[in-house]
């Protein structure tokens, strides 16, 4: 039996992947209005199609790394040799994706008429591809070292925007724009560099990287057709519509993005302990699904209610008077799909990946592939973004439903149960006392989208804890008795490190 989980380390890092999204968005809340104004939705829209086309690159270049890496590396991350020859194959492997990326780009640059128009953004942009081979999250992730990526999130967001502030003055400074971003991504990855030398012994010989392809072209294949729906709408709008209607989508996804952000970090965080209970602890691995499946849904059903209300001022404040005329609507058929991401995203990372059933779900995401990629080309052509938001959040509900279905015959866990009902009621009162305080308010301002917020906040939190919502509630009992906590940890630790008595409360969701 292994030690208890260090709720210590988890509650940590937790925080630290908080800290990592917070800041991302406030750096869309100081930038985003700036930049609306400045470039307006055609050369917003330009930047935006440009890096989705990078965007398809980059997934080839990456080679699966991002969700493979983690798993090989919790496996060995104890054994500082093993860790290093795993960490030395997986980055070869991805130095020889990222050459063949890079050079099928640089052709297609060079080929399509409508690359060559504006070649040097598409030069710009091209450089993240080069820099992507230092991007080794998956390592800090399976090492759990969260304050890293924390600390180097906020140093990058402070450089851009002084960045965005100081050479984006008018119009035509959409390439200053797409090159300071792209700086900021290579600045994040050339750091890396410092710091992951002291993790690995460059010594290390005898290497065998076939070992890894496999498992990394799994990987690879189900995050090229997943990014079939996440970056498929963009790049049919570049073509069929214009570069404002990128903009306009890629605006509505901008904010949805953070909203899913908030639970994929805490996905994140459990990742690892995740991968390590499976195999060894199951009845711990059920207490950790339980307890992140009720946080995801914790935070997913006021995100979803909450975004989907403020969608006209999140626009008109963050764009322009284009973004809400054209965008709003779009932005809140996305809005729908929130809790169905959030809770599919949870789903694949903390059940598909550590049970090794990949290769089945990899035809659920070919038909999930398909399914979007259809739904694009009849919809997008006929209503514009309106069609490619519906196309996104009708694959999300059909795909992760079947992904639900398909892990429920697996482990008989169960999703949606009682603890559901709770936030979708605590949701409804939120959203009714929101409607409420809006008819008080006028107009879209800073002032009235933040009292709407704070009041949507506390109404939501006070509902559930009227409701004696337990994870909420274990929640709030742990920060009041954190010395208390800690000093029980180590004793525990010290222990026979049996299982915390807390683990009834989240594992009940298993079939009888």
């Amino acid at each position: 039996m292994i030690q208890k989980i260090k709720k210590k380390s988890l509650f940590k890092n937790t925080i630290y992947a908080f800290i990592v999204q917070i800041v991302n968005l406030l750096f869309s809340l100081f930038t985003s209005p700036y930049i609306s104004k400045i470039l307006g939705p055609d050369n917003l829209g330009r930047v935006n199609f440009s890096s989705a086309i990078v965007g398809w690159f980059t997934i080839f270049a990456l080679y699966g790394t991002a969700t493979y890496g983690v798993r090989a590396i919790v496996k060995v991350k104890n054994d500082r040799q093993e860790l290093s020859r795993t960490f030395k194959e997986i980055m070869l492997v991805k130095f020889y994706a990222t050459i063949i990326a890079l050079a099928a780009y640089i052709v297609m640059i060079f080929t399509v008429g409508k690359f060559r128009e504006n070649m040097l953004l598409y030069f710009v942009q091209g450089i993240i591809l080069l820099t992507n081979l230092f991007s080794v999250d998956w390592l800090f992730q399976a090492l759990e070292d969260y304050g890293y990526l924390a600390f180097r999130s906020v140093l990058v967001k402070i450089l851009s925007v002084v960045g965005i502030f100081l050479f984006i003055k008018n119009s035509d400074d959409y390439i200053w724009y797409a090159l300071i971003s792209v700086i900021a991504a290579s600045f994040s990855n050339f750091f890396n560099i410092f710091y992951f030398t002291k993790k690995i012994d460059y010594k290390i010989k005898n290497l065998n990287v076939c070992r890894h392809f496999k498992g990394l072209s799994y990987f690879m294949g189900t995050t090229l057709l997943i990014n079939v729906y996440t970056m498929l709408d963009q790049t049919l709008l570049g073509f069929m519509k214009t570069d404002a209607d990128v903009a306009y989508m890629a605006r509505g996804r901008l904010f949805l993005n953070v909203g899913n952000a908030v639970m994929i970090s805490i996905v994140n965080a459990f990742m690892p302990r995740v991968l390590a209970s499976y195999s060894e602890n199951k009845n711990e691995y059920l207490h950790m699904l339980g307890f992140t499946k009720r946080i995801v849904l914790m935070f997913a059903m006021p995100i979803a209610l909450g975004l989907f209300f403020l969608a006209p001022y999140v626009m008109f404040l963050f764009g322009t008077d284009d973004f809400l005329n054209n965008a709003t609507f779009a932005f809140q058929i996305l809005c729908v799909s929130i809790p169905f991401s959030a809770l599919g995203n949870w789903n694949y990372m903390q059940r598909v990946t550590p049970s090794g059933l990949e290769k089945r779900g990899f035809f659920v995401v070919v038909g999930s592939a398909s399914l979007n990629c259809i739904l694009n080309l009849i919809f997008i052509y006929f209503y514009g973004v309106t069609g490619a938001a519906f196309a996104y959040t009708i694959t999300e509900i059909v795909s992760n439903t079947v992904w639900f279905i398909m892990m429920h015959k697996k482990d008989g866990f169960h999703i949606f149960k009682t603890d559901v009902f709770v936030y979708i009621i605590a949701g409804a009162v939120m959203f009714a006392c929101m409607w409420g305080l809006s008819l008080l308010l006028s107009g879209y301002t800073w002032l009235n989208m933040v009292i709407l917020i704070v009041a949507a906040v506390i109404i939501y939190f006070l509902v559930l804890l009227l409701l004696r919502d337990k994870c909420l509630v274990f929640m709030i009992q742990k920060i009041i008795c954190k010395n208390k906590r800690l000093k029980k940890s180590d004793e525990d630790e010290s222990g026979d490190g049996k299982a915390d008595n807390n683990s009834k409360d989240f594992s009940d969701d298993k079939k009888e």
